[in-house]
């Protein structure tokens, strides 16, 4: 792969795409695209699940917290949270492809991430109970 080139953007920004595509770098130096109908952002405190929403429906703005598809989100990430989780206090966005199945799309830092439909207290009580009960 040339340098430079792993951290391209496709799809985003254009207003003829309604759904995102993610490329996905392999260390074998190829990329496989996935076209992303849902997008849902967790929030772990304590490498535990607190609360999720659904922020994206086929590419546009569609906050929810209470989908079934928020559970099947939820599923995918926990299982996905034993493999990796860069802090244990974080947030985790996955992405429903086309087909069905679910991919992580990326984490961030619960300060500096949107709350969509998620419920902010909820989150603050857990992390204040996660340090209650020491660290």
């Amino acid at each position: 792969m040339q340098a430079g080139r792993g951290r391209e953007e496709v799809g985003a920004g254009s207003k003829n795409h309604s759904r995102c595509l993610v490329k996905v770098n392999r260390r074998e130096d190829f990329s496989i695209y996935f076209v992303i109908a849902r997008e849902v952002r967790i929030w772990f405190i304590g490498r535990r699940i607190i609360t999720a929403s659904q922020y994206k429906w086929e590419g546009r703005l569609a906050p929810s917290a209470s989908l079934p598809e928020t559970e099947e989100a939820c599923a995918f990430a926990q299982a996905a949270s034993e493999r990796f989780l860069p802090h244990p206090h974080c947030v985790m966005d996955v992405g429903q492809t086309a087909d069905g199945s679910w991919k992580v799309i990326e984490f961030n830092t619960i300060h500096g991430a949107g709350w969509y439909a998620a419920d902010p207290a909820c989150v603050l009580d857990a992390f204040l109970a996660h340090y209650a009960e020491g660290p």
